[in-house]
């Protein structure tokens, strides 16, 4: 199964969304929640940069303000189900 963990620079929290089926699946559901934050944050007025890095599996946001700059960061990874006889 697969699931994406969201990072922040500006709290402790790191909230995982799952499981999936495929990584496809995975990587599509932590797209849209990835582009959903900028579209948030730029309704804000701040500046975003997003990266999107589908072979590892990462994405980064980055947000700036005349304050200060914060990310998030998402990693998708995958945890193999045991089968009953390990």
């Amino acid at each position: 199964m697969f699931y994406h963990l969201a990072m922040y620079s500006f709290s402790i929290s790191k909230p995982v969304t799952g499981s999936f089926v495929t990584r496809d699946e995975a990587w599509t559901a932590m797209s849209k929640n990835a582009e959903n934050e900028q579209a948030e944050s730029e309704a804000l007025g701040l500046e975003t940069t997003t990266t999107f890095d589908e072979d590892s599996g990462e994405i980064m946001l980055t947000e700036s303000s005349e304050i200060e700059d914060t990310s998030t960061t998402w990693i998708l990874f995958e945890i193999e189900e045991r089968s009953s006889n390990e």
